[in-house]
């Protein structure tokens, strides 16, 4: 058992979806691993203009050479249009270094809101007898709209004007402080079936290039069974004037799954203080 044990713990297996045979990193024998830092990463471009993704590609020793990897497209799996993007195939690890930036740049030519995939692998490294990573790097490239810093922050009246469903949904009639956590998305603290449960939740959403989009699988902390009760997109979300913050719509689906009844569109408005 200790032996087995022993084995476990100097020997780190990877294995991918395809039908080769798994992929063995010995570190104690000096071996190298290279590897994509993430697994996941956003390529945002500004409408009408350009945006950049860099992102380091890892390599477990140090070397008193360069290093080079070689990076591909997987063509078959992704979805983003080629005239959004431009990889830098050929990534070097400077000697001393263990880590070499991935640049990607993107441009929009036929970007949209609504994020396409681009699917990258490490295919090659100039160190022979180094073991690369089976895992792929998935990256977003979708357009966004730059909002100047403070604009949609701050206090908020909200008004519930869509018809109640077992009461209000998040806070009616009260003010919420709208925080920025990123350039375009923002988020809040409300309670929710404040009737019913009173506990606050951080309520998210995104202004996204005249539409204000709630994010996708928001947990209530109010639930009919063991499954929840989630918030997410509306249907028809509603949009915003990118000049004039003081006043706009939110509109979100209300129950997505009907965990309590049927899923409803809610709408709210929010008026700044």
């Amino acid at each position: 058992m200790k032996k087995v044990l022993f084995l476990l713990s100097s020997i780190i297996f990877f294995s991918s979806c395809s039908e080769t045979e798994p992929v063995i990193y010995d570190p104690n024998n000096s071996q190298a691993l290279v590897y994509f830092s993430r697994t996941n990463a956003n390529l945002a471009i500004e409408i009408d203009a350009t945006g950049q993704l860099v992102l380091p590609i890892n390599v477990s020793t140090l070397s008193t050479e360069d290093r080079t990897v070689t990076v591909e497209v997987d063509v078959d799996r992704s979805t983003a249009d080629t005239q959004n993007y431009t990889v830098a195939t050929s990534v070097v690890i400077p000697a001393g270094e263990y880590f070499g930036n991935l640049v990607i740049d993107g441009v929009d030519v036929t970007a949209e809101t609504t994020p396409e995939l681009l699917f990258l692998d490490i295919v090659s490294f100039s160190d022979a007898t180094a073991v690369i990573s089976p895992t792929t790097l998935e990256v977003s490239v979708f357009q966004f709209c730059p909002i100047a810093p403070g604009l949609f922050t701050g206090g908020y009246l909200m008004e519930e004007l869509t018809p109640y469903v077992d009461g209000p949904t998040l806070n009616d009639g009260e003010v919420v402080t709208l925080v920025a956590t990123s350039e375009t998305g923002r988020s809040f603290a409300t309670k929710n079936y404040p009737d019913y449960c009173g506990t606050n939740m951080n309520f998210n959403f995104s202004l996204v290039c005249g539409e204000v989009i709630v994010a996708a699988n928001q947990r209530s902390t109010c639930a009919c069974t063991a499954d929840g009760l989630f918030f997410g997109p509306a249907t028809t979300p509603s949009t915003y004037d990118i000049n004039d913050d003081t006043v706009f719509e939110m509109t979100f689906t209300n129950d997505v799954t009907g965990d309590c009844s049927a899923a409803t569109q809610t709408t709210y408005r929010l008026t700044k203080q």
